[in-house]
């Protein structure tokens, strides 16, 4: 199960109070054993998509150029074809975690006066 960060859960639980169509949905990745980050494959990022319409059991005629989803379906999602609104990337938890404590902040560079 891919972890988010409270930014993304905040903006899908907003998202979802817009309607009752509206859906958002975490995209997940299926990292292969060699990643070393299990919760987002080494991309660093976690991705949502924002569904404005669906779902549909077959491609839906559009009228302009929409972004379509296939949904294989779950226990909160129906199978079909949904309309995207949009899709955010958000930066992986897991990640930023790791970084901070293997990489911690380093001290900010004496200033140079020759810019200023």
């Amino acid at each position: 199960m891919t972890i988010y960060p409270k930014k993304a859960h905040d903006e899908m639980a907003a998202w979802r109070m817009k309607g009752a169509y509206r859906r958002a949905w975490p995209l997940g990745v299926e990292p292969t054993l060699a990643c070393e980050c299990q919760n987002c494959g080494d991309i660093s990022y976690v991705y949502v998509a924002f569904i404005k319409a669906g779902p549909f059991g077959s491609v839906p005629n559009l009228k302009e150029k929409q972004t379509l989803k296939w949904c294989e379906g779950d226990a909160e999602i129906k199978q079909g074809w949904y309309i995207v609104d949009h899709m955010y990337a958000y930066e992986c938890p897991v990640c930023m975690e790791a970084s901070r404590v293997a990489d911690p902040i380093p001290e900010r560079p004496p200033m140079r006066k020759d810019l200023i």
